[in-house]
Formats: structure tokens, sequence, C-alpha cells
């Protein structure tokens, strides 16, 4: 029976580790402040008209949020209340009609 060398042994796992590699994901550009409070707004304008307290309790964690994820997490909180205010219908044209979310922002 031969004998495994470690060093081709590592060169061997190496080439396979390489070939299941994936290349790195660059990193998203920060987000400016600029683009904070479009987002910011954005989200105000679209649950402006909802008189709820569940509104007014995310307007508020709107105007507290600090960064483009938060801000891209609370969309579906803005989407919940607009649906139960007016509809499913108008959440989804108003939630779809904001502007572009920064780049690494999934809705």
């Amino acid at each position: 029976m031969r004998s495994i060398q470690g060093s081709t042994m590592k060169t061997d796992l190496q080439r396979l580790f390489d070939k299941f590699r994936r290349t790195p994901v660059p990193s998203p550009r920060p987000v400016t402040l600029a683009e904070l409070q479009c987002m910011r707004n954005a989200l105000h304008d679209a649950v402006r008209d909802c008189a709820s307290t569940s509104s007014l309790r995310l307007q508020r964690r709107i105007a507290r949020a600090s960064t483009a994820g938060e801000l891209c997490a609370l969309r579906a909180d803005a989407h919940d209340v607009i649906a139960r205010f007016h509809c499913q219908t108008v959440a989804v044209q108003r939630i779809r009609g904001m502007k572009p979310l920064p780049q690494g922002c999934h809705p």
C-alpha cells in the first residue's frame, strides 16, 4: 500500500477548494446622507395619508432609522400599513413606485 505524501495531498485539496471557491462579491458603496433622506422622504410620503396609530409608530421608526438596511426593512411595514388603510393594490403601487433602492439593498 502506498502512502500519500502530505504536500501532494495538500495541493490536491487546494485545487479542489479553488475550483469551488466563489469570487468575492464587491461590497456596495456606502449610502450617502442624501440618499438616506430621499428614502426616508419616500417612505413618509407613502404612508402620509394613513391615519392610524400604526402609521404614527411607523413614521417615528422611519425618522429614527439610521441605515439603508433599516429603511429597506421598513418598506414591508409601510406596505402593511397602507394595505390596512387602503387596499393591497394601492400598497403595492406605492411601494413599487418609490425611487430605486441603493445598491445592496433588496426589497
